[in-house]
């Protein structure tokens, strides 16, 4: 009720996602679920969904810092984190629709102490989409879900129009960075960002092609069982 499709994205109340947000499943105790919301209440991204008002990121800051990126799909932090870690000077905002991967995120923010990493418990198409244009100075993207089955080509992340909008996020000279583990999804995204007027700046098989680039337990179990990993660069 009150939704709509929209280039294999949904759009809620005006608000473009991809995807609703995963809650409580088995087995996720009390205790959990306390430590959840009493996190995400401190380090959490809240937004007045009723609201079309224009978002600036270093608003989510209780700083000023030297530019600010996103990492739609972030999983359970640890590439984000370690982004964090290695930038102290620049904002980060982890954006993850599953529950477990925000809380292992989140106890990750405490243990590190860092200050620099904001979290958004939902799609973070919906999120970006609300940005000013060119506000952004980075945006990762990596594995996200391939949907190798043609009937589910609608729900990849990776579609003209929410390229379009990720892609206008971004200041001129902002990169993207894009990996994933299956190649004709690459050859997808690749002529989306292309058609999105990005410009391919580096690309690699396998190894990342930047030294600042942490590998992630999903490379490392996608590289075990065989499979390619293409790592891109692409620039605003």
């Amino acid at each position: 009720m009150g939704e709509n499709r929209f280039g294999g994205c949904v759009a809620q109340r005006g608000q473009l996602s991809t995807f609703r947000a995963r809650r409580w499943g088995r087995g996720f105790p009390k205790s959990a679920q306390a430590a959840y919301g009493h996190l995400l209440q401190r380090w959490g991204i809240h937004l007045d969904r009723e609201s079309g008002q224009s978002l600036e990121p270093q608003a989510f800051f209780d700083e000023g810092l030297a530019g600010y990126a996103v990492e739609i799909g972030c999983g359970g932090g640890e590439h984000v984190v370690a982004q964090a870690l290695l930038f102290p000077e620049r904002g980060f905002i982890a954006c993850e629709i599953h529950t477990r991967g925000v809380l292992r995120l989140l106890r990750s923010i405490e243990a590190c102490r860092l200050h620099n990493v904001r979290v958004y418990a939902g799609d973070g198409l919906g999120l970006v989409s609300r940005f000013v244009p060119a506000s952004i100075d980075g945006l990762f993207t990596l594995f996200p879900d391939p949907w190798p089955k043609r009937r589910h080509y609608g729900r990849r992340l990776f579609q003209p129009d929410t390229v379009g909008v990720l892609a206008g996020a971004l200041r001129a000279g902002a990169c993207w960075r894009f990996a994933t583990d299956c190649s004709s999804y690459a050859a997808w995204a690749h002529a989306c960002l292309r058609d999105s007027s990005m410009r391919l700046v580096s690309e690699g098989m396998g190894v990342p092609p930047r030294v600042d680039w942490p590998v992630t337990r999903y490379q490392c179990k996608a590289q075990r069982a065989g499979r390619e990993v293409v790592f891109s660069i692409w620039q605003r």
